[in-house]
This record gives structure tokens, C-alpha cells and sequence, in this order.
């Protein structure tokens, strides 16, 4: 990874953390499912390779797109975000190899 001058002279540290495991997901996923009461169950997420940060944020999207579609949140909200990340995960992986 590179990362651009700007950035990095407004860093005071770098840390690496490891990719989560299926169990770490499946307990982030269970503490924002439990913390915001809502109707899901994380065994049907935790199989995506994801972070913490990105759970969280998957799960807030999904509740606006719901929302937005003036339906209670489900499932297959959070797979339609969750595939949207996937999809610019791709995209962004591509430009990179583009690039070098």
C-alpha cells in the first residue's frame, strides 16, 4: 500500500491489525445486531471478510436503505450493502493493478 505524502505527514503512527477471523466477525457482528436491536442473526454475515469499522458501517447503510425504501430492515438490506463494498473492493483492486 502507498500512501501519500499529505496523509502520512498527518499520521503519528501506523498499526497493523490482522484480519478477524470468522469468530471475531460473528462477535461484531452479534454486539452491533444486540446494541441496536435489530432483527437479524450474525451467522448469516460473518462468513464476509470484513472489519469491524466496515460491519458497523454496512449495518448503519443498510438501515438508511430500508428506511429509505420505507421497509423494516432485513437481511437482504445488509447483503445488497454488503455487496456494493464488495464490488468497489473489486473495482479499486483493479485500478490499482492498472496503475503499477
Amino acid at each position: 500500500i502507498t500512501f501519500d505524502d499529505a496523509v502520512c505527514s498527518r499520521v503519528n503512527m501506523f498499526l497493523h491489525y490482522p484480519k478477524l477471523g470468522h469468530g471475531e466477525r460473528r462477535q461484531i457482528w452479534s454486539k452491533f445486531i444486540k446494541r441496536a436491536n435489530l432483527p437479524l442473526k450474525a451467522d448469516d454475515f460473518s462468513d464476509y471478510e470484513l472489519n469491524g469499522r466496515e460491519i458497523r458501517n454496512i449495518l448503519h447503510a443498510a438501515r438508511l436503505l430500508a428506511k429509505n425504501k420505507g421497509r423494516e430492515l432485513s437481511a437482504e438490506n445488509v447483503v445488497d450493502v454488503i455487496k456494493i463494498i464488495q464490488e468497489f473492493r473489486q473495482e479499486t483492486s483493479e485500478m490499482k493493478k492498472n496503475n503499477d
